[in-house]
């Protein structure tokens, strides 16, 4: 039996760290940065080489910020990019609910009581500014998970 959740999250990275540390691999599966510098990643988790789930996440990460940043030429943006690249800065933040697959239900529980913190200070300005440019951004996992779901049951 497959059940979809749709889980508040505000730091994607710890999630998934999260559920290693419950005896899941995680695979990173199709990963997309879209136009508005926002991303999408596919995460398969498996336990005892068996696929267990599938999450599908929209979200920002650190490269954001050269983008509030208002750079005034591409170099500059570059300039910024390159920063944050080689800055120790890292985190994603999903701009909605994640979506999450699963085909049984060991997460259930874990599910259930999740609760984390963003993993910057000014998270909620950052959401607050991307989704006020892109009113639109709820349809995009949306369309995604509706893929996999087709995907699924072709297979």
């Amino acid at each position: 039996m497959i059940k979809i959740y749709s889980l508040s999250v505000k730091n994607l990275s710890g999630f998934i760290d999260r559920l290693k540390t419950l005896g899941f691999t995680i695979e990173e599966g199709p990963h997309v940065v879209l136009e508005d510098n926002s991303e999408v990643s596919v995460f398969k988790g498996y336990r005892n080489n068996e696929l267990e789930f599938i999450i599908v996440s929209h979200y920002l990460t650190q490269y954001y910020k050269a983008i509030l940043e208002n750079p005034g030429s591409g170099e500059e943006y570059l300039e910024k990019l390159l920063a944050l690249k080689y800055s120790s800065e890292r985190w994603s933040i999903p701009v909605s609910p994640i979506y999450f697959i699963a085909f049984n239900t060991s997460v259930e529980e874990f599910l259930s009581s999740f609760k984390d913190d963003y993993p910057v200070e000014n998270a909620e300005e950052i959401l607050s500014k991307y989704k006020s440019a892109n009113p639109n951004y709820q349809r995009i996992v949306e369309a995604v998970v509706g893929r996999i779901i087709d995907g699924l049951s072709e297979g």
